[in-house]
């Protein structure tokens, strides 16, 4: 694990000194990590060695990317630190809110936010959470999605026969939710797509960035980890822009299977999507920053997880973070770059 994240920062590293040289780059490289060490200094957050390691990483994982950025606009482009720091520094229980994925669909139930069909195993059977009622193996579905009950990034997930399911309180088992028909015609296939809608907590959907996974064939659409193709999305209209990522940082104008263009692809029940957004905030005003994974399926919004802070990179390109009024509120102090 340690030797393929070396490797990764290094191929990150050598991207950025083809375009930039190798002298300009390592000096970049520490002036970026400087200046976000300072800003979660002089605002009074914790810094420790592991957090100020990990932006190196993070610079590394910008020019393996995005290497052709200029420097202005890389500096914008925000570590997950600056996410997640917030929880540590105001005492925010994360653990039961978000973590803890079993507490989190049961409070969403509970808030009326739809969630997919979920499931838990224990010896006295099959209980689906939404209802408490027990089940038999006959009453669930044939294939199910295995979701560990404590990770994330995607890390465990898996598409299973329903008679692979077993007894174990750290695991969740939830249906296979389907996308929407307009979105299955770009990406030429059936597994889940997910919209990642980014806000800032407070009386207004205040958003901070939105980028839509079109899913490349697999059960895991995450886009660092090569499951997909990712598109920023207009957080006010729902539309996608005119260029798509993937985890090699290469640019798409179209989805490479059936060669449909984003740009201007209106995202269906987008209204909708802005009601559950809305729903999430009022039920969880303790976050101030939550990244939503969603589903938009064929004739509802099914949320699909909450998260407390997040490490999107895809959805901050061209414009970054930086500038937002959500991180202008929590990190007012700001160093030269």
């Amino acid at each position: 694990m340690y030797i393929s994240k070396i490797l990764f920062f290094l191929n990150g590293i050598l991207k950025r000194i083809k375009f930039k040289g190798f002298l300009f780059t390592i000096n970049e490289m520490y002036t970026y990590v400087h200046f976000y060490n300072q800003i979660l200094k002089i605002n009074d957050y914790s810094i420790s060695l592991k957090r100020k390691l990990s932006h190196f990483t993070f610079y590394s994982r910008i020019s393996f990317l995005y290497p052709y950025l200029e420097t202005n606009e890389l500096k914008k482009i925000v570590p997950r630190s600056l996410t997640h720091s917030i929880y540590e520094k105001f005492k925010i229980n994360r653990k039961d809110l978000t973590y803890d994925k079993l507490k989190m669909y049961q409070r969403m139930i509970d808030c009326s936010i739809s969630i997919p069909r979920t499931y838990i195993i224990d010896k006295e059977g099959i209980q689906c959470i939404q209802s408490s009622k027990k089940l038999s193996i006959d009453e669930v579905e044939d294939k199910l999605i295995s979701k560990p009950r404590f990770s994330n990034g995607g890390n465990g997930i898996e598409i299973i026969e329903k008679h692979e399911i077993k007894i174990d309180e750290g695991v969740l088992y939830q249906e296979v939710i389907r996308n929407h028909e307009e979105i299955n015609k770009i990406q030429g296939n059936y597994f889940c797509s997910t919209l990642r809608f980014v806000f800032y907590n407070t009386d207004q959907i205040n958003a901070i960035g939105a980028t839509f996974q079109f899913n490349l064939g697999s059960v895991i659409d995450h886009m660092m980890k090569g499951g997909s193709i990712s598109v920023s999305v207009d957080a006010a209209s729902g539309k996608l822009d005119s260029k798509g990522f993937n985890s090699k940082g290469q640019i798409f104008n179209y989805f490479p299977k059936t060669g449909i263009a984003f740009s201007g692809f209106q995202l269906p029940f987008w209204k909708d999507v802005l009601n559950e957004i809305q729903l999430i905030g009022r039920n969880f005003p303790t976050l101030p920053i939550i990244a939503v994974d969603l589903c938009i399926c064929q004739t509802k919004i099914v949320i699909l997880e909450i998260n407390a802070g997040c490490g999107t990179i895809a959805g901050q390109l061209d414009k970054g973070w930086l500038d937002h009024t959500f991180f202008k509120d929590y990190y007012n102090n700001r160093p030269n770059f």
